[in-house]
């Protein structure tokens, strides 16, 4: 560091001093107020250095140019350089939470003294450098990668531009080396603050259709997905609608039962976990983890051996790595185990997601069929393709006889052929129209959830088909 020479000019006689090294001596031109006069500018940065002054200052002895310790000769007679001349640079503050995956700006406050220098610099994960002027990172860092500034008063401001896209950040703050009169005042006597800000990534909540009749079913749709900051509250709502459609196949063609409209109860976040020791009816299981497992999930399936009950998560010791359930249960070692968060309040406990069903609808549009060959008096039907029709359905047309029960029996199965019986004797003509009801090819589901918070990290919520809709039989 360099700093400034305060000269003044003195003339006065050598005066009795304490003993001195031999080598001290010989650079001591004289004493003037107790305070060594040396020959060289380094003899007095030496000399200041071991008392505490910082700088020198001249004075002139017999014509000689002389250099003591001290920016002036108040401060060297004083020892009160410090209170004359440091400014303090006190604290460093910003908001150190989490900033979205979006991007945010935000107010960085350095407080101090007047007239304090300091130089703040800004750096990312990727060891980028933040340009204060163009307010992006850069790569290579450049006096525009620094920023160079005095307190006026007790504070300095200043606005800074984090990205979108997930990163960390390391503000890193020093005294100016340029103005030896600013320090900054730690406790701990440290050259720097450095304060960390994370940048946390958007997460995304996958919709999936869960069956278990999946033979029942053509290629199930995907729900589109829904993504957003996991540490930023939210008020949306989302429709999310699709359609399940039954196969065209003789053995699995019979139709789709809906027996009612989608509720909370079912949309489950669905956990599997692995038993990590047998176990012979204990209520208590380890698991190789229990990632997701929280009280209230109910432990629905097991990949081999069957359960005991409905067990319920009663506690779970993540150090133990241990589940508690309501029921005691016997396990072998290895098996998989299936947990299910049912309904929303569940699954926020799970996974954290905050979400709530604001409706639910589901249709199965009318099924109709023609009259494949005129039909008298008959409980067999004969039509153009029976796919859709299950038994216990109900069929109304313009001819049919309906005076008494009359469900659907049974269903001989075919694409362009076959026929169903019923319960009554019908006499139709060929080509007549025939609508019935309970059974359809398709389901169409319309679904409107208001999202607040988005989980820590992706996750997938299932939509349980089984719950509300059954697949039709032929006989």
């Amino acid at each position: 560091m360099s700093y400034h020479n305060i000269n003044t000019t003195s003339s006065t006689q050598p005066q009795q001093q304490p003993q001195q090294t031999t080598q001290q001596l010989q650079g001591i031109l004289t004493y003037i107020n107790s305070e060594p006069l040396f020959r060289t500018i380094q003899q007095a940065l030496d000399h200041g250095q071991s008392v505490g002054l910082l700088g020198y200052h001249t004075h002139t002895f017999e014509g000689t140019i002389g250099y003591m310790a001290g920016f002036n000769h108040l401060q060297a007679t004083t020892r009160s350089v410090e209170q004359a001349t440091v400014k303090k640079i006190k604290s460093l503050t910003v908001s150190l939470a989490s900033i979205p995956a979006s991007g945010e700006t935000r107010t960085v406050s350095i407080e101090g003294e007047n007239n304090a220098s300091f130089i703040l610099q800004i750096v990312n994960g990727s060891n980028q450098f933040y340009n204060f002027i163009t307010r992006s990172f850069v790569s290579v860092s450049s006096p525009q990668t620094i920023l160079r500034r005095s307190i006026l008063g007790n504070r300095f401001n200043t606005n800074i531009s984090f990205p979108s896209g997930g990163s960390s950040y390391n503000l890193i703050l020093i005294s100016d080396p340029n103005d030896p009169d600013s320090v900054l005042d730690l406790s701990k006597g440290s050259g720097a603050i450095n304060k960390k800000i994370n940048q946390v990534n958007n997460s995304t909540i996958s919709f999936s259709l869960v069956t278990a009749n999946s033979s029942t079913y053509t290629t199930l749709p995907t729900p589109a997905n829904t993504t957003g900051s996991p540490i930023k509250l939210y008020d949306i709502d989302i429709d999310r609608d699709f359609t399940v459609t039954n196969v065209s196949t003789d053995a699995n063609g019979f139709g789709l039962v809906l027996n009612r409209h989608p509720v909370e109860s079912d949309f489950v976040f669905r956990q599997t976990q692995t038993v990590n020791g047998a176990t012979s009816s204990s209520f208590d299981v380890v698991l190789d983890s229990v990632t997701d497992i929280s009280v209230g999930m109910v432990l629905t399936g097991v990949s081999s051996g069957s359960l005991t009950g409905t067990p319920v998560v009663k506690a779970v010791d993540t150090k133990t790595l241990t589940v508690s359930l309501s029921s005691a249960q016997s396990f072998a070692d290895g098996i998989t185990l299936t947990f299910d968060a049912i309904g929303f309040k569940s699954i926020a406990k799970a996974i954290g997601v905050s979400m709530s069903l604001q409706s639910a609808t589901a249709k199965a549009p009318v099924l109709t069929k023609l009259v494949r060959t005129a039909i008298s008096n008959s409980t067999t039907i004969n039509v153009e393709g029976t796919y859709g029709i299950a038994k216990g359905a109900t069929f109304s047309g313009a001819d049919v006889d309906n005076s008494s029960a009359n469900t659907v029996q049974s269903v001989s199965a075919s694409s362009t052929a076959g026929s169903f019986v019923c319960q009554v004797n019908q006499t139709l003509e060929e080509n007549q129209k025939i609508l019935f009801k309970g059974c359809s090819q398709t389901i169409d589901v319309a679904t409107t959830l208001n999202v607040k918070r988005y989980p820590s990290s992706n996750r997938t919520i299932s939509i349980l088909l089984d719950n509300f809709i059954t697949p039709g039989v032929g006989s």
